[in-house]
């Protein structure tokens, strides 16, 4: 497959696709949960933990919508190159989606 603009575009769109996707997913609450275990540790936690669940999903839909603005903004410079100091597009890309730094990380 020959990495193009069109198809880098495409690329971003399926990006989105799994963005959009993301952006729905929700936390359970905890609080039913946490009144069926009354009395034992794990109902104390419950709340922290939802909260870390919430947090984290919208890290991950963040990252999933800079990864397809990334995309397309490097299909746009790459087009927009002049032909003396010409990038490849398959480096853009990676230059892009490297500056995000680590994905695993918790912001």
């Amino acid at each position: 497959m020959r990495v193009d603009p069109t198809n880098v575009r495409a690329g971003a769109g399926k990006v989105d696709g799994a963005h959009a996707d993301v952006s729905k997913l929700q936390a359970p609450l905890s609080l039913s949960a946490a009144a069926g275990l009354k009395g034992f540790a794990t109902a104390g936690v419950l709340q922290a933990a939802h909260d870390g669940v919430k947090s984290s999903l919208e890290v991950v839909s963040g990252r999933y919508d800079v990864m397809g603005q990334l995309l397309r903004r490097s299909a746009d410079m790459y087009e927009h190159q002049d032909d003396k100091n010409r990038i490849s597009l398959t480096q853009l890309a990676a230059n892009g989606l490297t500056s995000l730094g680590d994905l695993n990380g918790a912001t």
